[in-house]
């Protein structure tokens, strides 16, 4: 009888020890639109998991009391506490990031020795002067997207911004938003803040014309990321 009842405790107690709670939910953005493939990890499992296309996500822990936190690369992370819920929905933030490309506009337009490095200025009627390259551009990528060619590749591309200057001296900075597809190709530029509307309709026509990026990554899959540029001219 002893014998019996020992093996009945054993079996209620690993039985009781085994049990797991399942916790479903849902990740929208805070406009009430699905996120997919949204990563969600249990801090005191330490098991990540992910949403899926429409949002949805279920999981199961051994916990009552846990945190919950949820990522997602164009939106800002957010924990939630589990305490005894079955249902979680998370409400995520955009998270905008930016870079900002500043150079000096002291000689743009000035030509020197025929052993200079020049490049070539187009104008809209076709006809091909030369003026100096700047040298000192500050370009900062972030980490989660990246250009696809070299970054002389880049630095050629962004050329065409400063192709666009009609006057050695210029002060001023763009902003413009867009968004790298799944393809790594920049769509929906919008200008969020222009100097004249000569200079912005250039930049915003050499984005257009840009090489693909790597597009960003998120949970294994190519996604969609939205990103502010600004682009500064700085008089000496």
């Amino acid at each position: 009888m002893k014998l019996i009842l020992l093996k009945l405790f054993l079996i209620l107690s690993i039985t009781g020890y085994c049990q797991y709670y399942t916790i479903k939910g849902r990740v929208f953005d805070v406009s009430g639109n699905v996120v997919s493939y949204a990563t969600i990890k249990s801090m005191k499992t330490g098991v990540s998991f992910c949403s899926d296309k429409e949002g949805f996500f279920t999981f199961q822990t051994p916990y009552k009391h846990d945190t919950l936190i949820c990522n997602h690369i164009s939106f800002q992370k957010q924990t939630e506490i589990l305490s005894g819920n079955d249902t979680i929905n998370f409400f995520l933030i955009p998270n905008i990031p930016s870079y900002f490309i500043e150079t000096k506009t002291d000689n743009l337009n000035t030509i020197d020795s025929e052993d200079s490095d020049l490049i070539k200025r187009w104008y809209k009627d076709d006809s091909v002067k030369d003026y100096y390259c700047p040298k000192d551009i500050l370009i900062e990528i972030p980490a989660k997207y990246s250009y696809r060619n070299k970054r002389e590749d880049l630095d050629k591309d962004f050329k065409r911004i400063y192709d666009s200057l009609t006057y050695p001296h210029f002060d001023g900075t763009i902003k413009v938003g867009l968004l790298i597809d799944k393809k790594g190709i920049l769509e929906n530029i919008r200008l969020i803040k222009g100097i004249s509307n000569t200079i912005d309709t250039v930049v915003i026509n050499t984005l257009k014309m840009m090489h693909p990026w790597h597009p960003a990554i998120q949970a294994g899959r190519n996604v969609e990321f939205y990103v502010e540029l600004e682009i500064e001219y700085k008089e000496l």
